[in-house]
């Protein structure tokens, strides 16, 4: 392999003129349970819109571990983090390890091994160093496969909010479960899939709809190169669904090609009402899409 930066615990170092973004070089702690940890140089972190980024520009042949962080109430779906972490090992034969992790946790609380053949790419991998587990409305668990909130527990989890009581009690559970505010699901191994955040959730006639499930549907669509729902008032429904879409360069689309194509891949129900043509889509400084900044746009 061909090292970038000599591993040091004692520093971080920025790699703006390797990749020309600013990340933190990570020293990778091995567990017990990895039965095989394969030579590695270095490590740097990365959330995935990093990674679509150095997709896009990056083309220098250089040999990195890279971990992919998930960070909670992000806009890329399963489906899209999957594609592009294959495609990032398939451009440079370099390993992507997915984890989670929250501000509230202080560390990844998920974390897929780091032998490739037992990763699950999409996913942040089970549970790592705390427990977890997925509930109900009702907080009662629930099997593997069903979609609910993502809770946490473990001595990784924060204490309180600084003087903020009522956040406390309304995040933390008195047996030391932390409300995430994710929503997931748990597969039989173990791992865990994010599949939304429940403030982002659109709830039309009564019935629950994803908005990433809007978002995977849309970027399937060869002229579209980002789109991100949201849920806007409705008098009959309480609410509808808005989509704001991002053209590719010389590509065309029109708000009526889209309404067909949406009823056609998601049904009439979950077709958006509105359509917004936008340059870009609102983004914090990681570059995740700010969701819920789109109801600026009406």
């Amino acid at each position: 392999m061909t090292e970038i930066t000599q591993i040091r615990p004692d520093r971080e170092v920025s790699v703006r003129e390797t990749f020309g973004i600013d990340v933190d070089l990570m020293v990778p702690a091995f567990s017990e349970r990895d039965d095989h940890v394969p030579e590695i140089d270095t490590v740097y972190r990365f959330n995935p819109e990093v990674t679509l980024a150095i997709l896009a520009g990056f083309s220098r042949d250089r040999r990195v571990m890279l971990q992919g962080m998930h960070g909670t109430g992000k806009s890329t779906h399963i489906e899209q983090v999957a594609a592009q972490h294959l495609a990032f090992e398939r451009k440079f034969g370099i390993g992507i390890i997915e984890t989670m992790g929250l501000t509230e946790t202080a560390a990844p609380c998920f974390s897929n091994p780091l032998a490739p053949e037992r990763r699950k790419v999409g996913s942040p991998g089970p549970a790592f160093g705390n427990e977890a587990k997925i509930i109900d409305g009702a907080g009662l668990a629930l099997p593997a496969g069903q979609v609910g909130e993502i809770m946490v527990r473990g001595a990784n989890v924060m204490s309180c909010y600084y003087k903020d009581p009522a956040e406390t009690a309304r995040t933390l559970e008195r047996d030391g479960w932390l409300h995430t505010g994710d929503l997931g699901y748990m597969d039989a191994d173990g791992f865990v899939f994010v599949t939304g955040r429940i403030k982002e959730l659109i709830i039309k006639g009564g019935e629950n709809i994803a908005p990433r499930e809007i978002d995977e549907a849309l970027l399937q669509h060869p002229a579209l190169l980002e789109a991100a729902a949201v849920g806007i008032p409705d008098a009959n429904y309480g609410q509808e669904i808005m989509a704001c879409v991002v053209l590719k360069p010389d590509q065309t689309c029109s708000e009526d090609e889209l309404r067909k194509y949406c009823e056609g891949a998601l049904g009439i129900y979950k077709t958006p009402r509105q359509f917004r043509f936008v340059q870009e889509l609102p983004k914090g400084p990681s570059g995740k899409v700010q969701r819920l900044k789109l109801l600026d746009l009406l």
